[in-house]
């Protein structure tokens, strides 16, 4: 399929994606329209930021954003395809696929940074 829609934070294409899946979903179901697909791929791009605790430009994300996208997407996907009773079970459990994104993502979470404001709380500087 060619895919002129466009996921929300674009990081990666509908064509990686069945290229990744190795499916080719509007064949496997006709319901499997443009729109369903790159559907999904944005609700993985909304779970990565969220686990991440921030955005990324679109078209320039990190390969750990990229690849963690393309397997939360295709775990979603499959979760279609198994409810529509294209698929018999789940290749990889949730659990397992968390996984593989937290490993793909460890460089791209980010932290609170606590250094600077470690006087501005500590008490003891505000006793006059």
């Amino acid at each position: 399929m060619v895919y002129t829609e466009v996921s929300t934070y674009q990081y990666c294409t509908g064509v990686e994606l069945e290229s990744f899946a190795i499916n080719t979903f509007a064949t496997t179901d006709p319901i499997y329209t443009e729109l369903v697909v790159m559907g999904q791929v944005s609700e993985a791009e909304r779970w990565v930021n969220e686990y991440c605790k921030q955005t990324f430009t679109a078209g320039a994300a990190p390969d750990g954003v990229e690849s963690a996208t393309l397997h939360m997407a295709r775990y979603l996907m499959n979760v279609q395809m198994l409810e529509d009773g294209h698929l018999e079970e789940m290749p990889m459990s949730l659990d397992e696929v968390i996984e593989i994104c937290k490993i793909a993502l460890k460089n791209n979470v980010l932290g609170i940074d606590y250094s600077t404001s470690a006087t501005d709380f500590d008490l003891r500087n505000r006793i006059g």
